[in-house]
This record gives C-alpha cells, structure tokens and sequence, in this order.
C-alpha cells in the first residue's frame, strides 16, 4: 500500500488547485446571493451620498470646501481643454510612434 502512495504525490498538488477552486467559487455564489437579496447597489450608493450631503459642512472645513470648488472648476477647464484638443493629441502620438518604429527598424536593419 505505500508503494501506490509513492508514486501520486501530484494528485495531492491537484487536490489543492481543487480546493482552491471550490473555495472560490462558493465565496463568488455568497456575494452573488448576498448582492441580488440588496435591493440594489445604487440604492446603497444613494443613501450614502445623501448622508454625506447632509453632513457636508461639517465633515469639510470650509478652507477644504473652498479647495475642493476650486480642483473641481480645474478639473472642468482641463477636461474641456482635452476634449478640445484630443484629435491633436492623437495625432502627435501616432506621429511619435511611427517615428519610433521607423527608428528601431533602421536601427535593426543596420545591425543586421
């Protein structure tokens, strides 16, 4: 009988990829229950924005609350900027690339 134990040790490597498996996909099955019994995830997302608004002077100092109005008007110009400009952006990247490739060829083809 110890002779035939010698020899599958790697059964016991499988018996872990299997174990593994299982305890995965039982915590997948879990959360999957767990999230179709929530009414729903925005719902959840909505109540605590609502609270944080409620509760928004007081969790920011109005020093933070001027800085925060201030990177989100950044973030508004700056995002309004690259839309603007995204098709040159693009097209400089694609520029650059192809001026990369180019030189990495030439440089093979000489090497060779």
């Amino acid at each position: 009988a110890i002779k035939f134990y010698e020899g599958h040790w790697f059964l016991v490597r499988i018996l872990i990829f299997v174990c593994i498996y299982t305890t995965i996909k039982k915590l997948l099955i879990i959360t999957y229950i767990y999230l179709t019994r929530q009414e729903s995830v925005q719902c959840l997302i909505q109540r605590i924005i609502e609270f944080l608004q409620v509760r928004r002077d007081v969790l920011t100092p109005s020093p933070l609350n001027g800085l925060l109005r201030f990177f989100i008007k950044g973030d508004k110009k700056i995002n309004h900027g690259l839309q603007a400009s995204i098709d040159y952006l693009v097209s400089a990247c694609m520029i650059v690339t192809l001026l990369i490739t180019v030189l990495f060829g030439t440089i093979l083809l000489v090497i060779q």
